[in-house]
């Protein structure tokens, strides 16, 4: 008789997350940490129901996504693997299917943390932990909304951005063009999401009409086109983000 059944993947690199991620429903609990995903089911099955494991692997593909938003860098994710144990200790792997190969990691710049303190030695801040927590909260929220079609293609169009650094501009216009249609117009996903006209003016801008060889241009401003700076592509990517985060928040509980 099975006594527990596991779905498991492995992902690098293994210090992707800055801390070990859970989330649990009413059928299975999602650990992540040290290169490995960990699904453990409420109950055991063999094999695994279908409708069961899409709805696992949906969560798992979007919080990889999210995380990749968050930290603008690519993952290799592979598995899933069932893994049934016994209570004899025995245990049967099984590998389910080989989820797409994901880009190598690439070097990364570091992030600058601090921890202020007040003079009697209290922490009145501390980056990492805070950034950590704000992470979670997208991290759960999405997976709570991963059914929404749209939230999907908006973290689909990011992950292609960082996928593919020589069109990151272009992929990230593409999450403007999405919100723009979903919603009707340009006015109604401003109104909608709360977004400033100058944040949707700004990327329209670097994307479209500042020469820069990551946008849209298509072959126009031949030879003079440059690389776009790491602070322009930084100003994207956080726009982006926000907007993404925003219409997350907007879907209904």
């Amino acid at each position: 008789m099975i006594e527990r059944t596991v779905l498991e993947w492995t992902y690098q690199p293994t210090t992707y997350f800055e801390a070990p991620y859970t989330n649990s429903t009413s059928d299975y609990t999602i650990s992540v940490a040290d290169g490995t995903v960990n699904v453990t089911l409420v109950a055991p099955q063999d094999p695994v129901k279908t409708d069961l494991l899409k709805a696992v692997e949906v969560q798992v593909e979007t919080i990889f996504a999210s995380r990749r938003m968050q930290t603008h860098r690519p993952c290799k994710l592979e598995g899933p693997s069932t893994v049934q144990y016994y209570p004899n200790g025995h245990r049967v792997i099984a590998e389910i299917a080989a989820s797409p190969e994901r880009t190598q990691v690439r070097k990364r710049r570091m992030r600058v943390n601090f921890v202020l303190k007040d003079v009697s030695g209290k922490i009145v801040q501390d980056t990492k932990a805070e950034r950590k927590a704000q992470h979670a909260r997208f991290l759960d929220l999405a997976v709570q909304k991963s059914q929404d079609a749209l939230l999907q293609s908006l973290l689909r169009s990011y992950s292609a951005a960082v996928d593919d650094p020589a069109n990151e501009l272009m992929h990230l216009y593409e999450i403007r063009d999405v919100l723009a249609n979903h919603f009707g117009s340009k006015k109604a996903a401003l109104k909608r999401l709360a977004i400033p006209e100058s944040q949707w003016q700004r990327l329209g801008d670097l994307a479209n009409v500042v020469p820069l060889k990551q946008g849209r241009h298509s072959g126009r401003h031949a030879g003079s086109l440059r690389d776009a700076t790491q602070g322009e592509l930084d100003e994207a990517r956080q726009i982006v983000r926000g907007w993404i985060e925003k219409y997350a928040l907007s879907l209904p509980s």
